[in-house]
């Protein structure tokens, strides 16, 4: 009787190390394509702030072609005021028309209110230089930094020119 036990049917499944094996491969994939992952979104959240800021290049050089070749004159602080994270629901800027009322976004008939967003904006000019700035901590971690996108407007050969940075992308 014991042989015939021994000789029946033999359970099938894994053993302790092939999981562990398993548990292992999975663990340090997670560890590599988490970061990655993560890399990946904060870049695709970063467009936004450019697809801004070249609507903004936009409008200056409309003022530009429209008001004796100059860019509109002003200097607007970030707006909104607070920082977008600071919205604890959403982790973004409300789409408010009240934050777009200083007389320079005016000039330029610019305004965000289409949707929340994740930058606050920035305009600088004396008429021939015109300095634009998009910054935002994509993320919302505050330890990794913020996302600045400057554009550099200038005046050459007569026609308006921008130059693009982006410097500590998330």
């Amino acid at each position: 009787m014991i042989n015939r036990i021994r000789k029946g049917k033999k359970q099938g499944g894994f053993t302790l190390i092939e999981l562990m094996i398993v548990v292992a491969i999975i663990g340090i994939l997670a560890a590599v394509a988490l970061p990655l992952l993560m890399d990946y979104l904060n870049s695709s959240k970063g467009t936004e702030g450019d697809l801004q800021v070249d609507a903004i290049e936009g409008k200056a050089k409309k003022y530009f072609y429209a008001h004796n070749n100059t860019f509109p004159v002003g200097t607007v602080a970030l707006t909104p005021t607070a920082a977008c994270c600071s919205n604890a629901g959403t982790k973004m800027c409300p789409a408010q028309a009240s934050d777009w009322t200083d007389a320079t976004w005016a000039l330029m008939n610019y305004k965000n209110t289409d949707k929340p967003f994740r930058f606050q904006y920035s305009y600088t000019s004396d008429g021939s230089v015109a300095t634009i700035v998009a910054a935002g901590d994509l993320d919302c971690d505050s330890t990794s930094g913020v996302t600045t996108i400057t554009s550099a407007g200038s005046i050459i050969k007569g026609e308006p020119s921008f130059t693009r940075t982006t410097v500590g992308e998330n």
